[in-house]
């Protein structure tokens, strides 16, 4: 196996690494998708909702990109961390931008 999509976990990542030692491991985007409104807690529902289209709009894009895609995908995590700031307050965006580093570093 080349590589797998993974929740985050450290079980699972520990326990794929032990199965498939080469294999390259990543996380499932459409799990981050989920996992967006639990991370802007305390904002209404109807600004989560439109949040979270706009983060799914943005990895629907990404994904369509044959060429430059990690970059064109960081960089749109980073303006997407902006419109949070904009949109919900700074605290919020930057709770976003921590979770985004600590989903890249993992």
């Amino acid at each position: 196996m080349k590589g797998a999509l993974i929740y985050g976990f450290d079980s699972t990542a520990s326990s794929m690494r032990t199965l498939f030692p080469g294999a390259r491991l990543g996380f499932s985007l459409r799990h981050a998708l989920n996992k967006l409104p639990d991370k802007l807690v305390g904002v209404s529902a109807s600004v989560r909702r439109g949040l979270r289209s706009k983060f799914h709009a943005l990895l629907h894009r990404c994904r369509q990109r044959k060429s430059l895609r990690v970059v064109a995908l960081g960089q749109c995590l980073r303006h997407f961390a902006n419109r949070i700031d904009t949109t919900v307050g700074q605290a919020h965006g930057e709770r976003i931008r921590h979770w985004f580093e600590t989903k890249k570093a993992g």
